[in-house]
């Protein structure tokens, strides 16, 4: 899983056999997607205080933007609905899941768990928020389905960067794009600058483009085998 803190508070995707944590997929043997907060400021251990399951599938990538968590993952083809313990204030919130495009990705209330929103996404490995959007992303070989009506192909033959960005206050999705050239490109991670997300990975590519950027693989041996580092 991944973990982030803020001192006193910690927060962590996580799959199975942790606390509370049991799965609930395939009689107890599948992967659960789970998120779970903890109260850090114990002198001897970390005490859980609230405990999410999203649904059947793995927990990728949660950050902490302001008082909400953005988390992300890839989910199994099935109708979940994303529960809390303890119920939040006020009760669980309206998040229901169907895996329908292989992932998921959902804003949550850090102070109790409550769901705020939660929407079928494909597969999922990063995501980042400034707040006011949120940018997912991934990297694969083959056509991205992104919901019925809207598919990203990849720009060569291999396997290619895809990223999408969302609305932070309800889910709504504005655009996805596949990052790369003919060769391989594989994304390793993702972090928020003042000027907007960027992308941490790889790729063999003698050059692609990126929005109005071009990019040039300096270390390219024209055969398309070298490998450089891109941010």
């Amino acid at each position: 899983g991944k973990f982030k803190s803020t001192g006193t508070e910690a927060f962590a995707t996580a799959t199975n056999g942790l606390g509370q944590l049991s799965s609930s997929c395939d009689n107890g043997k599948g992967y659960s997607a789970f998120l779970f907060a903890t109260d850090a400021s114990g002198a001897y251990h970390p005490a859980f205080t609230w405990v999410m399951q999203i649904g059947c599938g793995e927990g990728y990538s949660v950050i902490v933007e302001g008082d909400y968590l953005y988390v992300s993952g890839y989910l199994n083809e099935e109708t979940t609905t994303v529960t809390t313990t303890p119920a939040p204030a006020g009760g669980q919130g309206s998040c229901t899941l169907t895996g329908k495009y292989g992932g998921y990705l959902a804003k949550i209330s850090k102070a109790d768990g409550k769901c705020v929103w939660a929407k079928d996404t494909p597969k999922t490995i990063r995501a980042v928020s400034d707040g006011a959007s949120v940018w997912a992303a991934n990297y694969g070989e083959e056509s991205v389905l992104y919901d019925a009506t809207h598919s990203v192909e990849p720009n060569g033959l291999r396997k290619d960067i895809f990223v999408a960005k969302y609305s932070a206050f309800d889910g709504t999705a504005h655009w996805a794009t596949a990052v790369g050239g003919v060769g391989r490109e594989q994304l390793y991670h993702m972090t928020m600058t003042s000027k907007g997300p960027m992308l941490m990975g790889y790729s063999d590519s003698a050059s692609f483009t990126f929005g109005s950027v071009e990019i040039h693989n300096l270390q390219h041996d024209l055969t398309g085998k070298e490998e450089t580092e891109i941010a």
